[in-house]
């Protein structure tokens, strides 16, 4: 979808300025907006790889009309490659069984029979509400921060309850494309849903019971505009203006995103509410500790704060009093790289984590004592990077530091019969893809107009969920 912002940015910085007439959905147009997705899918590429080499991870260079890649480090992709193959089995909606459309269907077709066009039944009171449930239960894996964290004119309660009632009314679309007009949602034909931006802040108010003040702020800020094309996302603002009056609704758009993330990448874009948010994240290490400590078994002490006559604070230490063994963590949560040319910029995070562990075991190798606020019998230690979500790129790893996600560290400490086990699994780098077995790397050439660069990906090898475990069998 990330394609999508720089397909709309050029079309919007290249069409006449008086001209705000919807496009027609003909047919040329279609082929005409899947050429421009195209070449902006290979953009992102481009810009990726510029960005890199502005970062020194990579080497471009130019050889006639082609683009060659060399990473500047020998480069080891199994990092990248774990961050892909692991997303779909620590997403946070992976807990959450299939969705009963049941409600909404009946809804819907109350409304068929009754001859409502059907542009109309999506905001009707008794469909969207079913909706509004519907989105509402979906969601709420989604949201790890606090709800009542506020960015100045809103909180994420608020942002929340907004997105769940433009999600209803997509929901509520797709059911009418289905039952009226035999259309998948997902289709290519499948026309969006275009709705009064009054009657959106009507339906908002109606359901949630917010103030019209914040309902307006966030229909302001969640509205992309052609005008404000250099600073607006679509993916990011799924409000589509097509007019002054109306606000359009892609299903894409609306129901794919990832709403939080989506949220803070936005304010990190808005300097008011950014700054709002840079006093507020201070407090999601407090927070994944929390989450950390509450799946933490109860056979593990737990302890973080300052080591004795030490500058640098440890966030989060286990201690498995048993085996004389502990895990030293460095606690990362950034906003999750939704595209290549972010993950080099959030992978600096991961090396920050990497040389403050470093820094923390040459203390510890110098004097063994510093661990006696934790425990007397000290057998074995092992400092790690836990991430709430990338691990980083391979350039910025270590051999003696190992970095992991941090659903996947709780899924191993849950069936691991001992700390030392977990130490053994994250020191052989067993939680790792392997190459041959899990993806298969490749260089593709992508073309970019008259040009082509050499760009590198990967192709799965496997169907089933990747998250390998210390005592898997094999990589399930």
């Amino acid at each position: 979808m990330n394609a999508l912002k720089y397909a709309v940015r050029w079309a919007a910085l290249n069409s006449p300025p008086k001209d705000r007439s919807a496009p027609e959905l003909t047919e040329i147009n279609y082929r005409c907006a899947s050429e421009l997705l195209r070449q902006a899918r290979n953009y992102l590429s481009v810009v990726a790889a510029f960005s890199w080499a502005h970062r020194d991870v990579v080497h471009l260079t130019a050889r006639g009309q082609r683009l060659l890649m060399s990473f500047q480090r020998p480069l080891d992709d199994r990092f990248e490659a774990y961050d892909a193959l692991l997303r779909p089995s620590v997403s946070p909606s992976r807990v959450l069984p299939e969705a009963d459309l049941s409600p909404l269907q009946n809804q819907v077709s109350k409304c068929l029979a009754q001859n409502l066009t059907l542009q109309a039944i999506p905001t009707t009171r008794n469909v969207l509400s079913a909706g509004y449930r519907i989105a509402s239960e979906r969601t709420e894996p989604c949201y790890l921060m606090p709800a009542e964290w506020s960015f100045g004119d809103f909180t994420i309660r608020d942002y929340a309850l907004f997105n769940n009632v433009i999600r209803g009314m997509v929901f509520g679309w797709h059911v009418v494309l289905d039952l009226a007009a035999g259309i998948e949602w997902n289709a290519p034909v499948a026309p969006p849903f275009t709705v009064q931006r009054g009657e959106l802040v009507a339906a908002v108010r109606d359901l949630t019971g917010l103030p019209k003040a914040v309902v307006k702020r966030l229909a302001d800020l969640l509205s992309y505009r052609r005008d404000q094309a250099a600073s607006s996302d679509p993916v990011l603002q799924p409000l589509i203006a097509v007019s002054e009056r109306d606000v359009l609704l892609s299903s894409r758009l609306v129901v794919d995103g990832a709403p939080e993330r989506n949220l803070i990448s936005l304010i990190n874009t808005r300097e008011r509410e950014r700054s709002h948010y840079d006093r507020l994240k201070k407090e999601k290490e407090t927070l994944m500790r929390e989450r950390l400590e509450k799946a933490k078994p109860s056979r593990y002490k737990s302890w973080f704060g300052r080591l004795p006559a030490q500058k640098s604070d440890i966030d989060y230490a286990l201690i498995d009093e048993r085996t004389g063994s502990i895990i030293i963590a460095e606690l990362k949560w950034f906003v999750e790289p939704d595209e290549p040319r972010e993950l080099a910029h959030r992978s600096e995070e991961v090396r920050k984590g990497v040389n403050q562990c470093k820094a923390v075991r040459e203390a510890i190798q110098a004097n063994r004592s510093l661990l006696d606020v934790m425990t007397q019998d000290v057998r074995d230690v092992l400092c790690i990077v836990i991430s709430a979500n990338s691990i980083g790129m391979g350039h910025v790893q270590d051999a003696d530091v190992p970095v992991i996600n941090e659903v996947h560290f709780i899924e191993e400490l849950a069936i691991a019969r001992g700390l030392d086990e977990v130490i053994e699994w994250l020191r052989t780098r067993s939680y790792l893809p392997v190459e041959g077995r899990d993806y298969e790397s490749l260089k593709p050439m992508v073309p970019f107009f008259s040009w082509e660069l050499e760009w590198y990906g990967f192709r799965w090898l496997r169907n089933s969920n990747f998250l390998p475990l210390s005592n898997s069998a094999s990589s399930t």
